[in-house]
This record gives C-alpha cells, sequence and structure tokens, in this order.
C-alpha cells in the first residue's frame, strides 16, 4: 500500500469509510468504521507516504461518534484533524497531461548492478535518483469552471494610457492607476491514481481535448478514496495558481 492514515501510533487505513478522506490546506476530515483504537482528542494525525514519510501532519482536534443503522455493537465516527505544520507552495513531484511523458532517466551503479537510490524512499517512489526532466502522468474526469465573481485571483483590469501615448496613468505614489474589472477565478477537479499531489503543491495542466498546455495550477483539496482497502485513488480539486510576493510585485 503507499498511502497510510496514522493516528497516535495506531493505523487505521484499513477502517476508513469509502471515500470520506478529505484533506485540505489546514485540515483533514475522514470517517472511521470498528476502528482498532478510539482516537482521542489531541492524538497525532499524519498521512504517511512510501518508505514512511508523513505527507501530512497534524492533530485530532474533534470526534464524532454515531450509531450505524441495523448494525448493533458496530460505531461509526467522523475525525476532523488540524494541520501542525505550516503549508507552503511548492512544485508538485509531477505534472498532469492526457499525453503523459518521461524524459527522466535512472542514474546506474558502476557495475551496472542497478539503479543509484536514496536513503530513504521519496513521497512518489521507492527511491530510485533520477536525472532531472519532464514528467507527467495521466488522470481521467477533468472537469475545469471558470468563474466571474468578486473575488478571487485573477483580475482582468485595463491600464490607463497617457494621451500622448508616452505612458501610463500614475497615482501620487507612482503605482500605475488600472480601471475597475471583474474578477476571474478559475477551480477545477479530475482524478489521478499517482501518489504524490498534496494541497499546496503546484503543478501544470496539459489537455489538448479543453484547450490547456501546461497551464499553472494550485491544488487546495485532495480526496483519497481506497479500491479494496488496498489501492489509493485520489480526487484532486485545484484552482488558480499561487503567486509569490515577488510575482505580485513585478506584475504592479
Amino acid at each position: 500500500m503507499s498511502v497510510t492514515l496514522r493516528i497516535g501510533l495506531t493505523d487505521q487505513t484499513s477502517f476508513v469509510r469509502h471515500s470520506s478522506l478529505t484533506l485540505k490546506r489546514d485540515t483533514l476530515d475522514v470517517g472511521l468504521i470498528d476502528p482498532a483504537v478510539m482516537p482521542a482528542l489531541q492524538d497525532p494525525v499524519a498521512i504517511v507516504g512510501f518508505g514512511g514519510i508523513p505527507q501530512w501532519i497534524g492533530m485530532v482536534s474533534s470526534i464524532e461518534t454515531y450509531d450505524l443503522v441495523n448494525r448493533p455493537g458496530h460505531i461509526g465516527l467522523n475525525l476532523t484533524a488540524l494541520s501542525s505544520a505550516a503549508v507552503i507552495s511548492s512544485p508538485a513531484p509531477f505534472d498532469l497531461s492526457d499525453v503523459p511523458s518521461n524524459t527522466t532517466t535512472g542514474l546506474e551503479l558502476e557495475d551496472g548492478s542497478g539503479h543509484i537510490t536514496l536513503e530513504d524512499a521519496t513521497t512518489t517512489a521507492p527511491g530510485a535518483l533520477l536525472t532531472e526532466g519532464a514528467l507527467s502522468y495521466g488522470y481521467s474526469g477533468l472537469s475545469v469552471k471558470t468563474t466571474n465573481n468578486p473575488g478571487g485571483a485573477t483580475v482582468q483590469v485595463n491600464q490607463l494610457e497617457l494621451e500622448n501615448g508616452t505612458g501610463h496613468l500614475l497615482t501620487e505614489d507612482g503605482l500605475v492607476l488600472d480601471t475597475e474589472g471583474s474578477v476571474v477565478t478559475v477551480t477545477g477537479r479530475c482524478t489521478v491514481f499517482q501518489p504524490g499531489l498534496w494541497p499546496g503543491l503546484s503543478f501544470t495542466l496539459t489537455s489538448s481535448n479543453q484547450g490547456y498546455s501546461a497551464t499553472p495550477f494550485t491544488i487546495s483539496q485532495v480526496r483519497v478514496s481506497f479500491v479494496g482497502h488496498q489501492i489509493p485513488v485520489y480526487q484532486v480539486e485545484f484552482g488558480d495558481a499561487a503567486f509569490t510576493l515577488n510575482q505580485l510585485y513585478a506584475a504592479r
């Protein structure tokens, strides 16, 4: 198994209710059925990937228990955990494309007996050291929504030009004066079968069917379900790419 849910010291993956595990930037929500050990408030929570590397860490903040209908003696549980680590936007280990590609190559040992490997596993693989190159995986069920609303990340505005065309009209403090514009936000979702995409990571999306070519986005939410309680499937939700302060300043 490539992903496990650890609460306290217990692996609770086998007790996760179907399609109930949802990761956001700051919270984790999950449902359990007859957990191996009953979680307690302030228990540490971790989503663990290859090689035991935590992908998300936090602490239990609320627990709701309920009786299962027509299942006497069994108990259901809804749990919320708050992140205990700051989420920093960083590049994802791979991009998404309708034409997956891999131009990375594995570094071989001098005697040709195998690959050079890392001491620990990576977030997406058992740990072979790869050369730098393009890496993208496929997806299914892609949908993208563009919305015009009062709040968002991308503002469609026009800059006011001087009458003689020599430059822009500036405010008293030296900033370029913009016309009032509308705010456009882009959100989307798709299903991915490769581990490694988590909230806060940025990636590029290519879809010849919907007209996207290496378009940057940032992941806002990931929902994990398990096929047969063993194989994880990731429903990834994403939105406009996150901007750094330097990028926002340069855009002015």
